[in-house]
């Protein structure tokens, strides 16, 4: 039966769950920066870098989905180009994660928001 090892398994859950906690807080605060101070001029940029963080994390999120469905479906095992595909993925999303929280705590305290 095709299967990611325990420990990427699990890695991928947790990067999953971090995408979906990144894209809510970035809507959040886009939410938040448009309500307190509409969109004019000032916050155009920002607004556009929140919905660019949402839209890279969710987009994230959803390419494991999808390799984790080809790795179910993927039979007897998985393939060596499958296996590495799922890596990079993880390795650079990985390292994506704390810039995209980066630069939401930089607007959140830019902008004084909550």
């Amino acid at each position: 039966m095709a299967t990611l090892p325990s420990n990427t398994a699990a890695s991928i859950a947790i990067i999953k769950a971090q995408c979906l906690s990144i894209v809510n807080l970035a809507t959040k605060t886009e939410w938040q920066l448009f309500t307190r101070f509409g969109e004019v001029e000032e916050t155009l940029v920002v607004l556009t870098e929140l919905k660019t963080v949402a839209q890279e994390a969710s987009d994230a999120f959803s390419r494991f989905s999808s390799l984790q469905l080809k790795v179910a479906t993927a039979q007897p095992e998985i393939s060596a180009a499958l296996a590495k595909l799922v890596l990079d993925s993880k390795e650079r999303i990985e390292t994506r994660i704390p810039a995209w929280e980066r630069s939401i705590e930089e607007i959140l305290l830019t902008w004084r928001l909550p």
